[in-house]
């Protein structure tokens, strides 16, 4: 019995790895054809997602076989568990390929030849990632796949930039014709997020299979940590104007030597007039950095230690940070007042408050010689 199952076993893991190469081939060629604006090499993109979808069925038919009449346990009924998983998502990687190979048809070729161009170092990043995760599953290389985890980050910031550039054009554009195509545009860059974030769920899955431990939602413990000169914490207000840019100069400024700072918004603005001037007076004269969408940098830039909230409206509307991230929040009055450009009394009061605000935190802080030491924070200060 165990002979016959063995056998099974082997042939499954054949089939995936067919699976893995036919997939890893129809993203391969519909990212060609979408750089290249080939038509004809999308159509065959579309034709021959058939196959796939044949053998993912034939897959998930044979997992589930095996399941009822070996009823595996232990490493086998693992890796039957993750063929199921892995077998899916290279479905879905297929499927992309198909919904990209369509917008080739959609996308005008005078408008967005430039846009190809500048696609053609993301989508590499991309089909690198597929191959990459194809790879360590049939190699059931963990390392690999932690590494191709991490490729995810920067797919991720491409996509966004790409975004934002055509999220520009959009604005001012009024011919509808390019408003298709721009349209069409952010219909590829979200299908090219998809097939990196497919490629980093069979990552870890592989992860699972070999290490038989579960990391989703533990990016911390799996994947590799940027380098940082100190701890990293998140200032967060509602609209990134006046709050989170003074907190983070503030605090890269008397704590730099242990603290890293970032400013992020729910909804980003303009930083206010003024608030560099009110930060020259105190010495500081380092560039500021526009606060930027809270769920974008705690998806691209994290982990954080700390993530302060500014004042009650951004505590409300801020999302849940990821584990081992403290909250803190800072019971800021609403600073719409403050942020009136060119005001300078307002804005150097609204400089004192987060002064004060900061000194109490950083007094409260584990002191880095002995970190089982800390002092806690007065009452409305932190949580």
């Amino acid at each position: 019995m165990r002979a016959h199952f063995s056998h099974d076993i082997k042939a499954l893991g054949g089939m995936l790895a067919d699976l893995a190469a036919l997939v890893q081939h129809n993203a391969e060629r519909s990212l060609r054809a979408l750089l290249e604006a080939d038509a004809v090499l999308a159509v065959q993109v579309m034709r021959d997602d058939q196959g796939v979808n044949s053998l993912e069925v034939r897959i998930e038919a044979e997992c589930l076989r095996l399941t009822a009449l070996f009823q595996p346990v232990a490493d086998d009924l693992r890796y039957l568990i993750v063929a199921l998983k892995v077998n899916r998502e290279l479905e879905r990687i297929g499927d992309l390929a198909v919904d990209i190979a369509r917008e080739v048809h959609r996308l005008p070729p005078g408008p967005s030849a430039e846009w190809r161009r500048s696609l053609a170092g993301l989508t590499t990043r991309v089909l690198d990632m597929v191959q990459g995760s194809a790879e360590a599953l049939v190699q059931r290389d963990d390392a690999l796949a932690v590494r191709i985890w991490a490729m995810d980050r920067e797919v991720d910031r491409g996509c966004l930039q790409g975004q934002r550039e055509v999220e520009a054009i959009l604005v001012t554009e009024t011919d509808p014709g390019v408003v298709r195509g721009l349209v069409s545009m952010l219909a590829v860059l979200w299908q090219l997020e998809r097939l990196a974030d497919h490629a980093k769920n069979i990552a870890k899955n592989v992860i699972y299979l070999v290490q038989g431990e579960i990391a989703r939602h533990r990016a911390a413990d799996f994947r590799p940590r940027l380098p940082s000169k100190g701890t990293r914490v998140l200032f967060v207000d509602a609209d990134g104007r006046v709050d989170s840019p003074l907190a983070a100069a503030l605090t890269n400024h008397l704590a730099g030597d242990r603290l890293e700072a970032v400013s992020a918004a729910v909804t980003p603005g303009t930083i206010a007039a003024g608030v560099k001037e009110v930060l020259r007076e105190t010495g500081i004269s380092t560039a500021l950095r526009p606060a930027e969408d809270v769920y974008h940098v705690l998806k691209l830039e994290g982990p954080f230690r700390y993530l302060v909230s500014l004042g009650d409206a951004a505590a409300a509307r801020c999302p849940p940070p990821p584990r081992g991230t403290q909250e803190v929040h800072w019971n800021l009055p609403t600073a719409s007042a403050a942020a009136d450009d060119g005001d300078l009394a307002r804005l150097r009061d609204r400089r004192e408050a987060l002064q004060q605000h900061l000194d109490a935190w950083l007094a409260g802080l584990p002191d880095p010689a002995n970190p089982a030491t800390s002092t806690a924070a007065p009452d409305g200060v932190g949580k």
